[in-house]
């Protein structure tokens, strides 16, 4: 009997080709943290490439001279100091003023 679950059983892990998935799951698992790490890299020059970029900017050069030379605009922009929000001219408020109140009375 054992005989016959052991055919079986080879049997079935041959109609499921365990090993073959194995082994494929293995090399995809390899290239998949090498590309992860390739990934990680790439970001970290794209940040260099950007703050260099901008730094050439700083210094007088044009993104369009930069262009011509070869160094295209990053893909991602450093970070630096955020935007303020433009204020408009005037600044609604709920209810009356003070000054509102008081030239009433």
């Amino acid at each position: 009997m054992t005989a016959d679950l052991e055919a079986i059983e080879a049997a079935a892990l041959a109609v499921l080709d365990v090993e073959g998935k194995m082994k494929a799951v293995r090399a995809l698992t390899a290239l998949h943290q090498r590309r992860q790490e390739l990934l990680s890299e790439l970001q970290e020059v794209e940040r260099q490439y950007g703050a260099e970029h901008a730094a050439a900017l700083r210094v007088g050069w044009t993104s369009e001279q930069l262009g011509k030379l070869g160094f295209p605009e990053p893909t991602r922009r450093p970070r630096g100091r955020p935007r303020g929000k433009a204020r408009s001219a005037s600044v609604k408020t709920s209810g009356p003023s003070a000054e509102d109140a008081s030239a009433t009375t």
